[in-house]
């Protein structure tokens, strides 16, 4: 069997070594994201935290790195909201 070199998202061909590290990666950051959330919303009066900015900005950048623009958009819009509720305070 033969070993592809890259994979096809959208109309981005991205290695697989790349991928694979983005797909790490993108996992651990929205796993943080979501355990950040969680531990934020029993009180959102409180600002998010930067570091959940710092993910959320992350996974962005990873993602339109990627290709992967859809998520690349909800992750700007989470770090947009995020910032703005910090800076808010």
């Amino acid at each position: 069997p033969t070993r592809r070199s890259s994979d096809l998202i959208g109309s981005l061909r991205v290695p697989v070594p790349l991928f694979n590290v983005f797909l790490q990666e993108a996992d651990e950051w929205s796993r943080q994201l979501q355990d950040g959330i969680a531990a934020w919303t029993p009180d959102p009066r409180q600002p998010v935290p930067e570091s959940l900015v710092a993910l959320a900005h992350s996974l962005a950048g990873s993602s339109s790195t990627i290709g992967f623009d859809a998520l690349s958009f909800v992750a700007r819009l989470l770090a947009r909201l995020g910032a703005s509720t910090a800076s808010q305070d």
